[in-house]
């Protein structure tokens, strides 16, 4: 994810009791994936939000696994599917934004489901975050990149 922009664009789908069904996690400049933009749906699909909120990062990283990219993408997705739910719910608890600003963005709902859709971005004004420091080496993804900060 070389991009300037690091929005990205969390859509959830929960059923009627409370599961989530499907997800999606995509960069909002481009509407590409990230890794596999469905990578945890296996391990999470029909589990409660409330389940979900109660898991470990590290519940969900199989034990073998040693490549520090791919341990790199479920914690990501883990803490967008999270904080994604989080948002929805309403939590405005500080410990959530210290380092991501999340954003409902749209909600539909239709017959046995709930659509969400959540922006994520990195809050670089709040917490201790170093990313604002390394933004600046940070080179576009790709040409048909939208975001040329």
């Amino acid at each position: 994810m070389p991009c300037k922009d690091l929005t990205e664009i969390l859509t959830l789908t929960i059923d009627t009791k409370d599961r989530l069904i499907d997800y999606t996690l995509n960069k909002k400049s481009c509407s590409k994936p990230i890794g596999d933009q469905s990578l945890l749906l296996s391990l999470l699909k029909n589990k409660t939000t409330e389940n979900i909120l109660n898991l470990s990062g590290k519940d969900l990283i199989p034990p073998d696994e040693k490549d520090f990219n791919e341990i790199f993408l479920f914690e990501k997705h883990f803490n967008a599917i999270k904080h994604g739910i989080k948002a929805f719910l309403g939590d405005k608890s500080k410990s959530l934004h210290q380092y991501f600003r999340t954003s409902v963005k749209k909600i539909v709902h239709s017959e046995g489901s709930i659509n969400i859709e959540v922006e994520i971005s990195l809050n670089i004004s709040g917490g201790k975050s170093t990313s604002a420091q390394n933004l600046s080496q940070i080179k576009p993804c790709c040409k048909t990149c939208t975001f040329r900060g």
